[in-house]
């Protein structure tokens, strides 16, 4: 009865934080997003060695069954964890046959028919290598926007099948709502997909309350 009520008033949260969202907000957000994932792409731009463009963020307030609904499954999740200068959890969402895809250019391969491939440790462990160099540069980013350092922790790489439920507290309640923010990806011509980043909507808003605060009293 307990871990019901609880669910119930996380849901209740969750839906006010979203109505109380205000644009500016929204833009501050987009623009952090744009930062983190901006830094990411350089850095894997370095990586493979292959120009990676990325669209304007676009932000939405959905829910875990509408992500299921929107992503092509199986899709990788790599669950990043902000663990100083502020502390909680998002997502970064990209399809699998787009890692696939990552990895055979890191390896000196063309990316040609990659996507075909199945994935394997050897492609995870490869992501993993990616990921910790791209969020590293994010941190250094966020940490020069703030003004403050910025630790992002080893990401984690779990696989979705849109079964799990057990995936990352973000995702756990299917009424629950949090931000998408999808950012559209190219890739010299061998992807051409989106990246998704997954945010709960109070840690989207502490971030965009401090940095409007700063930008306030500066």
């Amino acid at each position: 009865m307990n871990k019901k009520l609880s669910s119930d008033e996380s849901r209740r949260d969750s839906h006010a934080a979203a109505e109380n969202i205000s644009d500016l907000e929204k833009n501050v957000i987009c623009e952090v997003a744009n930062i983190v994932v901006g830094a990411a792409t350089t850095a894997l731009s370095k990586m493979i060695e292959k120009k990676v463009e990325i669209s304007s963020p676009e932000l939405h307030i959905t829910t875990r069954k509408l992500l299921r609904v929107s992503c092509p499954l199986p899709f990788i999740v790599m669950k990043i964890r902000y663990t100083d200068g502020f502390v909680g959890e998002n997502l970064l969402v990209i399809n699998k046959k787009d890692a696939v895809v990552i990895e055979d250019l890191m390896m000196g391969g063309s990316g040609v028919d990659a996507s075909a491939q199945r994935f394997n440790e050897t492609h995870l462990s490869a992501m993993s290598e990616v990921m910790n160099q791209m969020m590293g540069s994010a941190a250094s980013s966020l940490s020069f926007m703030f003004n403050r350092k910025v630790i992002i922790s080893t990401p984690e790489f779990p696989l979705f099948d849109g079964a799990s439920r057990s995936l990352s507290p973000i995702l756990e309640d299917g009424d629950g709502q949090f931000l998408r923010i999808a950012f559209k990806i190219l890739v010299a011509g061998l992807i051409d997909s989106e990246i998704l980043q997954i945010m709960p909507i109070e840690f989207a808003k502490e971030m965009a309350r401090f940095l409007i605060s700063e930008i306030t009293q500066g």
